[in-house]
């Protein structure tokens, strides 16, 4: 499309078409962030808003966050293209910053998504812990099936995130769902009134296989 504006002219169609331009990147990154399920009430881990993610569907989120920072890296080179190529008169006009701002949200947003939405996942086994009576537990094995139902949702959901998204970004991921995760489950903990020596080693179990 420059190519062939550039030919013709460079100046006010082509600014016509550089706001064509960010007008559609706006319509993409929405198309993009309907993609997301809808928020949901608060969990047992805070009163913010909570993420439910079908099983499989944090692939297409991963995907999401993939194509959203391809167009956020892009970006500036368009910008720089367009900047060139245009009469002068327009040069000092041609400035996609607000695009590029909403697309490393729409990442972050995604990624905000997808921990929240392996937080929900292990919700119930959050419940579970909270009620049991610490002070009388009972011997249950080597593992109780709190910390197997915590494990296996992990295990189940955090490869196919490994496994689309880049170093960078996994990482940030990673990060953010420990950075929840860890003060949740202590506060868990320190909450109980009473534990018992059985209990304890359950708490223990759960922090060695954590």
């Amino acid at each position: 499309s420059i190519l062939r504006c550039t030919k013709l002219t460079n100046g006010t169609t082509f600014f016509d078409l550089y706001k064509e331009f960010k007008a559609s990147l706006r319509d993409y990154a929405e198309n993009l962030e309907d993609k997301f399920p809808p928020a949901a009430s608060s969990t047992f881990y805070s009163k913010a808003p909570a993420y439910k993610v079908a099983e499989g569907k944090e692939i297409g989120i991963c995907y999401v966050i993939n194509t959203a920072e391809y167009c956020y890296s892009t970006l500036p080179q368009l910008e720089e293209i367009i900047r060139t190529k245009i009469n002068a008169s327009y040069r000092e006009e041609i400035d996609m910053g607000q695009e590029e701002e909403i697309f490393k949200k729409l990442i972050a947003k995604a990624i905000l998504i997808l921990y929240k939405g392996l937080e929900n996942r292990i919700e119930p086994s959050f419940k579970e812990m909270s009620a049991i009576n610490w002070g009388a537990c009972q011997p249950v094995g080597e593992e109780s099936k709190y910390v197997h139902s915590i494990e296996e949702n992990i295990a189940a959901f955090v490869p196919n995130v490994r496994n689309v998204l880049g170093k960078e970004y996994f990482r940030s991921f990673c990060n953010q769902f420990v950075s929840d995760f860890l003060p949740s489950f202590l506060n868990l903990i320190l909450r109980q009134k009473l534990i018992n020596d059985v209990g304890t080693q359950q708490v223990k179990n759960c922090e060695m296989e954590r």
